[in-house]
């Protein structure tokens, strides 16, 4: 499911098969496709239907749910009494066989995720609920309270109510003891601050001995706040909540794409009640923040996040894909939020070639910018996927001189394949080199071209390369083609398990191999850094294909740099001379989506004095850091494009479980492991191949103070970890002399 909305007694819903999750069900094969959506009750009534409209792909529908209003329950009332719970189920053919299935998909993201109350007709109202049995399910409700407006008057909310009630009340959430209130002749109720106890509270109405919540209708949806901090909300489930506390909050946003003026998200809004009127904004990303400035107008405000920005290098950039949050600080902590059922034109998009961007509301009211790979419209989603895809299969035709890159997934440049491009550019190669970008903030290499992973232009090129180099998964839907040769350069040597090693994947080995077996299959050739690597790579993964122990291209800088080198690497960070440079350059811990700050970076910069620059570098699969210092000192660097200046401007590199120790260590420079959850880290999330503390080429240690004496005499930590160094360098590069890439371009590219 796309989209889903309900207004009085109308369902619209939007949404797209899927056939390879209609064929897991083992009710389908592939090519069953929907015909119509239906609303049956328990008892098993057709209550509602409605044949889809449009491809066998997509479609949408709108149903009439006014026979969920029943028969009337008193003639003179003219009213109906609802029915239960009904469930709403695609009709799906295949095969000449006619299958319903509950509606379950709720895409993350999508507009389904935050379902709504359709408002109050003929006394009953209409809310949608996710089952965790039955998917989608669509729940009338008898309403004899019913809120239809809201005034502000002074420091009161004025609430019309109509309806068979006796009282109304203000209390806790499930009606326990609420506070009456007083109303006139009309139904009007007044509340002020001094009726409500702490803590959101529901408005409430007496009917026959007992208190049932009030709902709304329409027109009282919007909300209504004094300027003392009073508001009222409607909520998304029908009921109308009262809360005393000052706000700011969301009431509209708007997409921008004009070349010519303006390319940004605005988004405006109000405060309510006695607030503090933040001058900044922040959008939080998961490897980048960008502030804003806000305008303010009485209680309006306003701001605009620009979609233009400025890379690393000074160049014209666009925000990393991600989620990102609105916030009021840098760190993400103090959300902007929009009121339960504010936004309803959420997701609002936009964009134009070369960014593409959506708001979004959570189910938890917050505002958050989804920036997205910047596709048309017609290479966006699941359905048009599938048709470029099978064109892509259907199209066959000799290989061309085309070395197509592919890092981290496209949203990087660099590694082992910018080595391999670099060289192939320096022999003169008639190669084209192209790369595949998750999206244009990725800086593309001098002398290559970008194209946009799954656009129909990286289609065409990954059906025709020659040569394709990667370093993590390759894409499922890709098959290795006759003339073709997929290189996997694979992105460090392992001290993390990897693959059937991997304790808790040995204990769901059946699970994992069929997923093991396709990602391996259409490698030709897998480079190794070392022998160990080697070995690890073949029992791990049970690839049977060539191992080239070649030593790592992306090393070549490293082996062969000098002062010079080091010292373009620290002006392009923009980073004194003189510093000391310590980067501190933890991995991901599985399972954790935000990386925690173990280190205090902000006391070890402290403690070295003045002239010292602490660069902080956030693993790729995290989406953002539990810290957001503001220390001059200390520099987040997650973002930075090539990770090879880091290793240069370095004086010294503080790691955990990262792979980057075996790339450091070319260098020579001292290492430190901060490892304070290793037990953990070692025994029950990943497991790792060795004895770190007996092994590494430097101390383990588990607190901050222990890592500021380490850095207090760099000279005598060189001294105490030499001849285990030296070790570390014959077992982990002995390859890496520099010459890596040119030996890889000879054996795999036929010397370009």
């Amino acid at each position: 499911m796309s989209e889903v909305a309900v207004g009085g007694a109308l369902l619209g819903l939007a949404g797209w098969r899927d056939a390879h999750r209609l064929e897991l069900r083992g009710r389908l094969t592939r090519g069953g496709v929907p015909v119509a959506v239906v609303v049956r009750s328990p008892g098993g009534e057709e209550l509602a239907r409605a044949d889809v409209a449009g491809s066998a792909d997509a479609f949408i529908v709108t149903l009439d749910l006014g026979s969920l209003r029943a028969a009337p329950r008193r003639r003179w009332l003219r009213r109906t009494t609802p029915t239960g719970p009904a469930a709403v189920l695609v009709v799906v053919e295949s095969d000449g066989q006619v299958h319903e299935l509950p509606w379950e998909s709720r895409p993350r993201g999508a507009a389904s995720r935050r379902l709504t109350w359709s408002g109050v007709q003929d006394g009953t109202g209409i809310g949608l609920r996710w089952d965790d049995d039955g998917g989608l399910t669509v729940h009338p409700q008898e309403c004899d309270a019913v809120l239809h407006d809201v005034r502000v008057d002074g420091d009161h909310l004025v609430l019309e109510v109509s309806g068979t009630y006796e009282a109304l009340g203000v209390g806790g959430l499930e009606g326990s003891g609420p506070s009456r209130l007083d109303a006139d002749d009309r139904g009007a109720a007044r509340v002020s601050p001094a009726d409500m106890a702490p803590g959101p509270a529901t408005l409430w109405a007496r009917r026959r001995g007992g208190w049932i919540p009030v709902t709304w209708t329409n027109d009282a949806a919007r909300g209504a706040a004094t300027s003392s901090g009073l508001r009222l909300d409607a909520m998304r489930d029908g009921r109308v909540r009262l809360r005393v506390g000052a706000a700011v909050l969301v009431d509209a946003v708007e997409v921008l794409d004009d070349p010519a003026a303006d390319r940004a998200v605005v988004v405006a809004g109000r405060s309510l009640g006695r607030v503090e009127r933040p001058q900044e904004v922040w959008l939080v990303g998961p490897h980048r923040r960008f502030p804003a400035p806000v305008a303010w107008d009485g209680d309006r405000f306003s701001f605009r996040l620009p979609m233009a920005v400025t890379g690393w290098y000074a160049e014209p950039s666009t925000p990393p894909s991600g989620r990102y949050d609105l916030a009021w600080d840098a760190a993400g902590t103090q959300s902007l939020k929009t009121t339960p059922c504010g936004l309803p034109e959420a997701p609002v998009r936009g964009g134009g070639d070369r960014w593409s961007a959506a708001v979004q509301v959570t189910a938890s009211n917050r505002v958050v910018v989804e920036v997205e790979s910047p596709l048309r419209p017609d290479e966006r989603g699941p359905v048009r996927q599938r048709a470029l895809h099978e064109q892509y299969l259907s199209t066959t035709s000799a290989p061309r001189r085309i070395a197509y890159f592919e890092c981290y997934n496209g949203t990087s440049a660099t590694d082992a394949a910018r080595a391999i491009h670099d060289e192939l550019r320096r022999r003169g190669s008639d190669l084209e080199l192209v790369w595949g970008l998750h999206d244009w903030s990725v800086p593309v290499p001098e002398g290559g071209r970008g194209v946009i992973r799954f656009s129909r232009e990286w289609w065409d090129v990954v059906g025709a390369a020659a040569y394709q180099t990667y370093d993590a998964a390759v894409p499922a839907q890709i098959e290795r083609r006759p003339g073709q040769t997929i290189l996997q350069t694979w992105h460090g040597t392992p001290f993390k398990r990897l693959g059937s090693d991997r304790a808790v994947v040995r204990a769901e080995q059946a699970r994992y191999q069929v997923r093991w077996e396709q990602a391996i299959a259409c490698w030709d050739v897998l480079l190794s850094q070392n022998p160990w690597s080697t070995e690890v790579f073949r029992r791990a993964w049970g690839f049977q294909g060539p191992i080239l122990e070649l030593g790592y291209p992306r090393n070549d800088v490293l082996a062969l740099a000098g002062e010079r080198e080091e010292a373009a690497a620290r002006g392009r960070l923009g980073l004194a001379p003189g510093a000391l440079v310590v980067l501190y350059a933890p991995t991901v811990r599985d399972g954790d989506r935000v990386m925690p700050m173990l280190l205090d970076v902000e006391r070890v910069a402290a403690a070295l004095g003045p002239d010292v620059a602490v660069l902080v570098r956030g693993h790729m699969l995290t989406r953002r850091w539990a810290w957001s210092g503001r220390s001059p000192s200390v520099v987040d660097v997650t973002d930075y494009p090539e990770i090879n200046d880091l290793f240069l401007a370095a004086e010294v590199t503080i790691t955990d479980y990262s792979s980057i120790m075996f790339d450091f260590s070319v260098t020579s420079k001292p290492l430190i492991f901060f490892a304070p959850d290793l037990e953990d880290y070692r025994d029950r999330r990943r497991g790792t191949y060795f004895d770190l503390a007996e092994k590494g080429p430097g101390p383990v240690v588990s607190t901050t103070d222990e890592v500021v004496d380490a850095l207090a005499d760099l000279a005598s930590l060189r001294t105490r970890y030499a001849e285990r160094y030296a070790d570390w360098q014959a077992t982990y590069n002995p390859r890496d002399d520099g010459h890596a890439a040119a030996r890889v371009v000879d054996a795999v590219f036929g010397g370009g």
